[in-house]
């Protein structure tokens, strides 16, 4: 399986340190806890980044990393998004979700976790935890220039 990121060009070097997640907090961690977000398809990575990035940022330089994961990793599964709170896809701070996060990266019982899109919840989005030992076994693809096409941030 292959997983993908988008990062702005600034970023691509420490892509996968777990530092930026670490620093804000995500939909499922709070500050403190490392860990990487990447998608299941390259076109949902970069639907990802544009809900999340500021307008002004998007005529930037950005890229496209993806990781070979192999067949071996375990990866553990959040399952039906219907279990979850009636509104962890419209709130971007639901504390159960970031507690969920939290515990699964300090137990250690996967390097990924599989979690629904909350932009296309048939879709999935992954967490990384950066200190398992799985992660030894991933393999970073060679990065990839991306760039925005304009109409889908520029109001006519």
């Amino acid at each position: 399986m292959v997983l993908w990121r988008l990062v702005p060009e600034r970023r691509a070097a420490t892509v996968w340190d777990g530092e930026g997640a670490r620093i804000y907090g995500g939909r499922w961690n709070n500050k403190g806890t490392a860990c990487v977000y990447l998608s299941e398809h390259l076109s949902l990575s970069a639907l990802e980044t544009l809900v999340h990035a500021a307008r002004a940022d998007l005529p930037g330089r950005y890229v496209a990393c993806a990781l070979w994961v192999p067949d071996e990793v375990t990866i553990e599964d959040i399952g039906d998004p219907s279990r979850l709170s009636p509104h962890w896809a419209s709130a971007p701070d639901v504390p159960e979700l970031k507690a969920f996060g939290d515990k699964w990266v300090k137990a250690g019982r996967s390097a990924l976790l599989r979690v629904p899109s909350a932009i296309i919840p048939h879709e999935s989005n992954f967490v990384l935890n950066v200190a398992h030992a799985d992660f030894k076994r991933m393999a970073p693809q060679a990065q990839r220039d991306f760039f925005f096409d304009p109409r889908l941030y520029l109001t006519p």
